[in-house]
């Protein structure tokens, strides 16, 4: 089994890039994040929106998705047990 070295870029005689001794960053930090905000405003704002959240999900109009899937799941289990229309 041979290996072409002039396939990866490398020309006969040529010296061999040096070794890393350290790995490369994760990723490029250019920007820092931005801290959170804090203070009684902010946390009266995060409360509203719990709470309105909340209030939407308690309403008649709201599709429980999940539990709507887990029932089709349970039909489809069990849909042996029913007879279809003719």
């Amino acid at each position: 089994m041979t290996f072409n070295v002039e396939a990866v870029g490398i020309g006969k005689g040529e010296a061999l890039p040096p070794p890393t001794l350290q790995p490369s960053p994760l990723f490029p930090v250019k920007y820092k994040p931005v801290p959170l905000q804090t203070g009684e405003e902010v946390e009266y704002m995060l409360a509203l929106k719990q709470e309105l959240r909340g209030a939407m999900k308690n309403l008649p109009y709201f599709i429980n998705w999940h539990l709507l899937w887990r029932q089709n799941i349970v039909i489809m289990a069990n849909s042996h047990w029913y007879p279809t229309p003719p």
